[in-house]
């Protein structure tokens, strides 16, 4: 080794701590510093509703934006910059507009964007794609997920937009980058026939395969081919509602039952080696997952657990071991004032169980350590500090030779 060389590794090593020091500060932005493990806040200026669709789509129902967070829908995190993104979100007689909207959490100010403008001419409705050939608004339930493979917002089924509300199969695809939807059949439809309230997707992230849930029926969509297997018509699972989650650490899709229509229990799906495993509850609070359905549940790889929220007031969440499956309550500080969901009334939801749900709208974000948390239209968003967060730091250099 010459003596140049022995310099350059040292100087490179030397550097190490502060390229660590820079990079946790990219992932801490002003309004989390200072907040605690376990502490509540609430983002500023966050509200969907301030960025209002722009041009808003004709009446009767074009007309009613705050129905992209009412009408059942869900929302899907980019973990690549903790962005959180509400594509097509609407349907049935609800809201008609299929603009695109997000919010980068990683900004000191987050702010959301409308990246792509609502179709104005949607047509008779009840169809799956307005004239323009873009796809139709949809209460999405649990569907969205991101591929970062694709660079794509991904939806599996829904409930269309119009009078009827008819339920496809059909999935559809939204650019990222260029703020552009795919062409109609892009994607082969998901092979489940699907009913109302049945759409649940789990992304694997190693390899951004989904594996879809409805109607007692498991599937699921290989990426790298983009066609879609019925893996079982005899899943046992399948009412309407059931969450989703991934476990990172065991390599699972997991699907919580609505226990207001089948027993109340988990259903995990092991990817690597395709099997099916029923997981009961315990703990103080296992009465109280997932029901009566539509609740927010995200994992959580720091505490080897998922984080449940069922939209009451004032920050309100449960832990489910990831391992036992024993619910309890989650301890939190600061979040007094955090919103419920409201009810037909527009009161908050003080006690169970809540008319709204929160579905797909309390998403991990890796990078910042926490939970975002969408309520209703007008309400800020909310994070939950779980972890120090970041994911994965530079690595130490493995050898001192630089070429």
């Amino acid at each position: 080794m010459t003596r140049r060389t022995l310099i350059r590794g040292i100087l490179a090593t030397a550097a190490l701590p502060l390229a660590r020091s820079a990079w946790a500060q990219q992932v801490t932005p002003a309004w989390l510093r200072g907040v605690p493990i376990g502490g509540w806040v609430e983002l500023p200026n966050s509200a969907i509703s301030t960025v209002q669709p722009n041009p808003l789509p004709p009446f009767p129902f074009g007309g009613y934006p705050a129905g992209k967070i009412t009408a059942w829908i869900g929302m899907a995190m980019d973990q690549r910059s903790c962005t959180l993104w509400s594509v097509a979100n609407g349907g049935h007689n609800d809201y008609s507009g299929n603009e695109a909207d997000s919010i980068n959490l990683l900004a000191d100010a987050p702010a959301w964007v409308q990246k792509r403008a609502p179709t104005q001419n949607v047509g008779p409705g009840d169809q799956s794609y307005y004239p323009d050939g873009t796809p139709a608004s949809r209460h999405s339930y649990y569907g969205p997920v991101i591929s970062t493979i694709r660079n794509r917002y991904l939806i599996p089924g829904g409930v269309m937009y119009g009078s009827v509300g008819p339920t496809r199969e059909v999935m559809d695809g939204f650019d990222l980058t260029n703020n552009v939807y795919d062409a109609a059949g892009t994607y082969p439809n998901e092979p489940i026939p699907l009913f109302a309230g049945g759409a649940s997707s789990v992304l694997d992230p190693r390899n951004d395969n989904i594996y879809f849930s409805s109607n007692g029926s498991l599937a699921k969509w290989t990426q790298a081919t983009n066609t879609w297997t019925m893996l079982t018509s005899s899943f046992p699972i399948g009412a309407i509602y059931q969450a989703t989650a991934w476990d990172s650490k065991r390599n699972l899709a997991v699907f919580f039952s609505n226990p207001q229509y089948e027993p109340a229990r988990a259903v995990t799906y092991a990817a690597d080696s395709a099997t099916t495993t029923v997981k009961t509850y315990s703990g103080a609070q296992a009465g109280v997952v997932n029901n009566p359905g539509g609740d927010g549940i995200t994992y959580v790889p720091a505490l080897d657990a998922f984080l449940m929220h069922k939209g009451e007031h004032g920050g309100l969440v449960y832990r489910i071991d990831a391992a036992t499956f024993a619910a309890t309550s989650f301890t939190t500080t600061g979040g007094t004032n955090a919103p419920g969901l409201l009810d037909s009334a527009d009161n908050f939801c003080g006690s169970l169980p809540c008319t709204q749900h929160i579905f797909q709208r309390f998403i991990y974000c890796a990078k910042l350590g926490g939970v975002v948390y969408q309520s209703y239209y007008s309400a800020n968003l909310w994070f939950l500090r779980t972890d120090g967060g970041g994911g994965t730091p530079p690595s130490a250099p493995t050898s001192l030779l630089i070429r």
